[in-house]
């Protein structure tokens, strides 16, 4: 099933598996300041809904490898940071050590 925010496609949750599926970019979605990726509240509110359980992130990072990264969604609301800008939505930002890493994924 495709997950959409603000019109547009940021996703995919597995039913079978009860995982999100999601696709960043280091240039354009890490947050230094945190060291890690944020996640919308309300797109976490929609996957705890679903049921999910786990988010994967592909990240394609600067040097054009790409990794997996794995988390429980869990962690988000337990150890991710609050942010928000002013035109933005609230978001959560989880911390890389949070993440399971698996490198060169292709």
């Amino acid at each position: 099933m495709n997950i959409q925010h603000h019109g547009r496609k940021i996703g995919v949750y597995k039913k079978e598996s009860k995982t999100f599926v999601t696709w960043r970019t280091t240039k354009y979605h890490y947050f230094i300041k945190y060291s890690g990726y944020a996640m919308s509240n309300t797109v976490l509110s929609k996957l705890k809904n679903l049921g999910c359980q786990t988010i994967i992130i592909i990240e394609q990072r600067n040097d054009s490898t790409k990794r997996k990264l794995t988390t429980p969604l869990l962690k988000y609301y337990e150890h991710g940071a609050y942010h928000t800008d002013n035109n933005a939505d609230h978001q959560r930002v989880l911390s890389l050590d949070h993440f399971k890493k698996d490198e060169d994924q292709t």
